[in-house]
């Protein structure tokens, strides 16, 4: 998300401040109250060996962020949508992570002398101390983002020196293309451009399809995977059928029960279904009181499950059952009513 905030400083609002929203980082122009943060981070070798131009005293990075890179951004931003022919302005944010509001890095963007036109580039820097957690990644996919959705941008440029394996892992995830090896003041990098159609057809790089039961079990493992990681599981195996039928001299079924103690103890009845002149004869009480203590002997305490107004809504209020929740028109003009029970 984009956005324009005021933020002021002791009380006095000095400007709009542009913006880009990130999962765990904000790209933020840069301010003049920013120096202190820029100028720590110009002084870590891991950062200045790959970005020598970065290297200044101060004074001089003061001189630099006061009289070229504030106003540039300005103008940048002012030149929206057309910075295609902006006066070859850069834009330079700082990465500010959330969870501290500090300054951990920046990404910018402007043109690479260097290159065939259209030469418009990204390029980026994180602190040492925040690498390999996807924070650079998620600078320049929100760069990159906003400039192909709000500017005429159809193309931009990525390089990194070929050593430098994390950088071009970043702009390998981001979708740019290598296109070749350049030379640039007797260093070898590696070239790389992303346009704005396969940055189109990257962001909707998928299709729907019917899933096969081997793809359906893929994603009920997932989701269990998952629940696990939240909650930790007080039940095993994970998940406990408990199903019953009751059958008459002929062996032809008369009632049966489908229900499952899955993962925390809790039961969920699925059917409860009994024949036709069959009912009233007591059979569903007594697979409901079968499987409950049977969930009880295993540890369960809470058991729950839903039915329609035209099924037995007032039976399970007679064993017990509660409504917590009601779903109205499922089907239309009917309500489907969750029950529970503790025991």
């Amino acid at each position: 998300m984009i956005k324009n905030e005021i933020v002021k400083l002791k009380d006095i609002i000095i400007k709009n401040v542009f913006k880009i929203e990130c999962k765990d980082i904000v790209l933020k122009e840069f301010e003049l109250e920013d120096l202190d943060e820029i100028y720590e981070l110009t002084l870590q070798h891991e950062i200045t060996d790959f970005l020598p131009d970065w290297i200044a005293t101060k004074e001089k990075r003061r001189e630099w962020l006061v009289k070229y890179e504030i106003n540039e951004n300005r103008e940048f931003l002012e030149s929206v949508p057309n910075i295609s022919t902006s006066g070859r302005k850069a834009l330079r944010l700082a990465i500010i992570l959330k969870e501290t509001n500090q300054i951990i890095g920046w990404c910018c963007s402007g043109f690479k002398a260097e290159l065939p036109l259209p030469n418009r580039e990204i390029g980026y820097a994180v602190s040492k101390n925040y690498r390999n957690k996807g924070y650079t990644t998620q600078a320049a996919k929100g760069l990159i983002k906003y400039l192909f959705e709000n500017t005429n941008l159809d193309v931009l440029n990525a390089t990194a020196l070929t050593y430098n394996k994390p950088s071009n892992r970043v702009i390998e995830k981001c979708g740019f293309k290598f296109i070749n090896n350049v030379e640039i003041e007797n260093h070898e990098f590696y070239y790389y451009k992303l346009n704005k159609s396969e940055w189109e057809n990257n962001m909707k790089n998928f299709v729907i399809d019917d899933s096969t039961s081997e793809e359906g079990e893929i994603v009920r493992k997932g989701i269990i995977e998952y629940n696990l990681s939240k909650v930790p599981f007080t039940q095993e195996p994970s998940f406990i059928s408990i199903n019953k039928v009751i059958k008459g001299i002929n062996g032809d079924v008369l009632a049966g029960i489908r229900s499952e103690l899955y993962c925390w103890n809790c039961l969920y009845i699925d059917i409860l279904w009994v024949k036709e002149g069959c009912r009233h004869e007591g059979y569903g009480s007594a697979l409901l009181n079968e499987v409950e203590k049977i969930a009880k002997e295993k540890g369960c305490k809470l058991i729950h499950l839903d039915t329609f107004d035209f099924q037995a809504k007032d039976f399970y209020n007679k064993c017990g059952y509660e409504v917590f929740g009601v779903l109205d028109d499922c089907p239309l003009a009917h309500k489907r009513y969750y029950m529970k029970k503790y025991i």
